[in-house]
């Protein structure tokens, strides 16, 4: 099978670069929603260590219930540390957490839009996505997806990482379309970028890459970013489980979870990802 492969347009890079800092720039979150955000991932801690006690014991409707618990919570905070979202919205995620993610695309809608620009292949459509949300037949069809299944998608994290890590032993080469301190000077118009502008100004990309690009922070900042990518993997693979693991009046019931559940087969690996990243969300937000 032929390996896709998305081809970047790098005119529109200074684009991109200018949304991203007017997202930034835009939203920030108030002290009532960062305590919540606190409170949240502190619950979202219990609930992963409530999992692997749960798990241990083989009480595996009751571990899946908490990991599904932890993801979602895990997932709140990072929505809630974005300053885009209230209190209503949580109550409007409630459990769905695919839902929130949803949401949250369709509040950066500008800067999706402009990486649309930038990789045309790239697909941006929702639509799967909130049929699942909303498709009873189609949520249990995700809650039954096989380990292989599963393994397939958290793999993905590592694909995207080794993509990354290749394209960033080559940055200089990476940003040579276009210019770092033009793109941040375009980028500040309407914010206060006035410091770095002056520090930056007729600087090549050269010039700034060696007296501030540490290659070694920069990948573990690049790699922390995308625990978003996998959390969102995580909170789409077991929101189902909510609605399912707790009563027996759905066509999954609790007594359906055994080891061979793809769910229930992968949580150690999933565990394993929630941890860092509940671990990197404290040392970021904490």
């Amino acid at each position: 099978m032929k390996k896709e492969i998305l081809v970047a347009n790098p005119e529109v890079m200074p684009e991109v670069v200018n949304s991203l800092m007017q997202f930034i720039m835009r939203y920030t979150p108030d002290k009532k929603m960062i305590t919540l955000a606190d409170d949240l991932l502190k619950c979202a801690k219990t609930d992963l260590a409530a999992c692997k006690i749960l798990y241990k014991e083989r009480l595996f409707s009751q571990s899946t219930y908490h990991l599904q618990q932890a993801a979602e919570k895990a997932s709140k905070v990072m929505f809630l540390n974005f300053g885009m979202f209230s209190k209503k919205d949580m109550r409007n995620i409630s459990h769905n957490s695919l839902n929130g993610y949803l949401m949250l695309i369709d509040k950066m809608a500008d800067y999706v839009g402009k990486i649309k620009k930038m990789y045309p292949d790239l697909k941006t459509d929702t639509a799967d996505a909130q049929s699942i949300s909303k498709d009873e037949k189609k949520r249990m069809e995700l809650a039954l997806t096989n380990y292989k299944g599963i393994k397939a998608m958290l793999k993905v994290f590592d694909d995207i990482k080794t993509a990354f890590k290749e394209k960033l032993n080559d940055v200089e080469g990476l940003l040579s379309p276009y210019s770092i301190s033009k793109s941040l000077k375009n980028a500040s118009k309407d914010t206060t970028f006035d410091s770095a502008n002056k520090l930056l100004k007729g600087k090549s990309n050269s010039q700034i890459l060696k007296k501030y690009y540490n290659p070694d922070s920069s990948m573990n900042f690049l790699y922390d970013s995308l625990d978003f990518c996998m959390l969102f993997i995580i909170a789409s693979l077991t929101f189902p489980h909510e609605e399912y693991t707790r009563y027996p009046d759905k066509e999954i019931k609790p007594t359906n979870y055994t080891k061979n559940m793809g769910i229930v087969k992968a949580t150690p690996e999933i565990i394993t990802h929630l941890e860092r990243i509940i671990k990197n969300m404290e040392k970021t937000y904490g």
